[in-house]
């Protein structure tokens, strides 16, 4: 994150002060009562004066937007970092279908597929692109972290919704889903870690960020 609006507040600051020095020494050696040379004096201190308050209000301004700009930044790795402790945690949700034992009546549940069914809203994600806060580089990888997490989610919802099923009749296709859903998790944790990677090396942030003990995703399992 570059700083010329900074940079070129504080030179105009440092500029205007030198300046206003300058004017007093001349003021102090010269001391004439000359009309021409008194409106001078004013318009020049009036002049100065606002070439400083802007310059200093200009400034402010600057060091507001970066500080906002650091802290949404500091969101977007705890966020990464979320979801790499999601990825990365052991829990994952089975999915049971209910069969009957052959040659008997008995009924028992058998675990076909499990997953990782826990959603990742992309909130700072989205905040970080709309605030233009990355070059197009980067840029371009986060729409593309975006991009994988809103299908995600989708596929959780929907995994989530057929847990429920009992007859494993569309079990070879939620298997292959989950499969698809595990190679999507993996994707998504190599592009948060660039990610990471980058927000630590340019800005400085590091997220220490203990692991979940156990990833809660709503559902109780037998």
């Amino acid at each position: 994150m570059s700083e010329p609006g900074i940079r070129r507040a504080f030179i105009v600051i440092v500029t205007a002060i030198l300046a206003a020095e300058l004017f007093t020494q001349v003021l102090l050696e010269t001391r004439s009562n000359n009309e021409l040379w008194t409106w001078l004096i004013e318009l020049t201190a009036t002049s100065l004066s606002a070439l400083f308050a802007v310059s200093v209000f200009e400034y402010q301004s600057r060091q507001t937007e970066r500080d906002r700009q650091y802290k949404l930044l500091a969101a977007l790795a705890a966020e990464l970092q979320s979801n790499l402790n999601i990825i990365s945690s052991e829990h994952r949700t089975p999915f049971l279908a209910r069969i009957q034992l052959p040659g008997t009546t008995q009924m028992r549940y058998v675990k076909y597929a499990e997953a990782k069914l826990v959603p990742m809203p992309p909130v700072a994600a989205e905040a970080a692109i709309q605030s233009a806060v990355f070059d197009a580089d980067d840029v371009y990888l986060l729409t593309r972290i975006l991009r994988e997490l809103h299908v995600h989610n989708t596929e959780v919802s929907y995994l989530s919704s057929v847990r429920s099923t009992a007859a494993p009749v569309f079990a070879d296709a939620i298997t292959f889903a989950t499969n698809e859903l595990d190679n999507r998790q993996s994707k998504i944790g190599t592009w948060c870690e660039e990610l990471l990677e980058f927000l630590r090396e340019r800005e400085g942030i590091e997220v220490d960020v203990p692991p979940e003990p156990n990833a809660n995703n709503g559902d109780s399992s037998n």
